[in-house]
């Protein structure tokens, strides 16, 4: 069966990235606007590291978006869904498995495989 598999657990990944930023007190924000994984992207951080925290998040998304891209054909999604198989990274491997168990919280209201019919 093939499977084809959208940005599935960004929204943490960056959250995770971002929090480890102590704000320190400090009231400055950082805001980067970008398009990746076929959306438009705002990222805001806060605190004296805000520039560094977001920086980051954005690097992080442009690698990710290399990995599971379906837009891109050399990518691990998009060589997997064109053979039905094949090796993944980790990162995609934690995606994946972490696309299903949602999948199955939600008894089938989140479904990663969906991305063809939109």
């Amino acid at each position: 069966m093939k499977t084809r598999l959208t940005a599935v657990g960004l929204i943490m990944i960056l959250g995770c990235m971002i929090g480890k930023y102590n704000t320190d007190g400090q009231n400055s924000s950082c805001t980067e606007q970008f398009f990746a994984m076929d959306t438009f992207m705002s990222l805001t951080a806060y605190g004296r590291s805000c520039k560094e925290a977001v920086r980051e998040a954005k690097e992080e998304v442009q690698r990710l978006d290399v990995l599971l891209s379906t837009g891109n054909d050399s990518s691990e999604v998009a060589r997997m869904n064109e053979t039905g198989r094949g090796n993944v990274s980790e990162d995609t491997l934690t995606i994946l498995r972490k696309a299903q168990e949602i999948f199955e919280e939600t008894d089938g209201a989140f479904d990663f495989t969906i991305y063809p019919l939109m």
